[in-house]
């Protein structure tokens, strides 16, 4: 299996198709088994390079339980290590909640590596209360038990997302809510990223509000931002059959 290392983490990739690279990084407690549950997969396949990777804490990808391999500086380093073990020097990024806040960061730190955002259900920074991370922290501290009923709480899309899940190791992702990531916040340098942006976010997205993101995003010059009617937070990122035609037209567009 392919890895790529950053110092003393082994991030697990994952490589299909032909074509500009496009770069897809999940969400929080997902891996890159969502992308192809959700069809992106089989629907970009035949015309991108996709890498799709576990991030730190996440699916096959090493698991620390210290919030310090979860710095912005860290996770960059992660994804720069990829692209270098492909030798890619530019890349279009993609992502999926905490993913795509991710993708922002290695934008700003490393725009050289950056080709286009297309962004799903995601801003600049992270929009949850401290009282929503507290409570899911509290979660995890509660053990197996307690996050298997807030998984069932939450409706999850189907048995296999479920199931995985329920395969989280539930103290990386609690080092994950409690290191320095979860303040990450590139909304000042927002007016100096050149490459094309195009946010999808549904309009019931409660975790990143659409009229909040769209003003946040306001200092972008490229910009193409989409409201999702009647979806939410967690059911737009499923519903590829109306994230998709947007998602080609702009990679299209960027690509051409």
């Amino acid at each position: 299996m392919p890895y790529a290392n950053n110092g003393d983490v082994n991030i697990y990739y994952e490589v299909e198709g032909e074509g500009p690279p496009l770069m897809m990084l999940h969400g929080f407690q997902g891996s890159t088994s969502d992308f192809r549950e959700a069809g992106y997969v089989d629907a970009l396949i035949d015309d991108y390079q996709l890498i799709l990777i576990d991030q730190c804490g996440h699916g096959k990808s090493d698991k620390p339980h210290e919030p310090d391999f979860y710095t912005v500086d860290q996770m960059n380093n992660d994804l720069i290590a990829v692209l270098d073990n492909l030798q890619i020097p530019k890349s279009n990024l993609m992502g999926y909640s905490g993913g795509g806040v991710w993708c922002q960061t290695l934008a700003q730190s490393a725009e050289e590596r950056v080709n286009s955002l297309v962004l799903i259900d995601t801003g600049p920074k992270a929009y949850l209360s401290k009282d929503m991370v507290m409570m899911i922290r509290q979660v995890f501290e509660g053990g197996f038990e307690a996050y298997a009923a807030m998984i069932e709480r939450t409706n999850p899309p189907s048995e296999e997302f479920k199931a995985r899940m329920l395969t989280n190791d539930l103290e990386a992702l609690a080092a994950i809510l409690n290191s320095p990531m979860g303040d990450a916040d590139i909304t000042d340098n927002l007016p100096n990223m050149r490459m094309p942006f195009l946010v999808l976010i549904g309009e019931n997205d409660v975790a990143f509000p659409p009229q909040v993101v769209r003003e946040l995003y306001s200092g972008v010059s490229d910009m193409t931002f989409i409201v999702l009617p009647g979806l939410d937070h967690g059911s737009a990122f499923f519903r590829s059959d109306i994230m998709l035609p947007h998602i080609k037209e702009f990679l299209s567009r960027v690509n051409s």
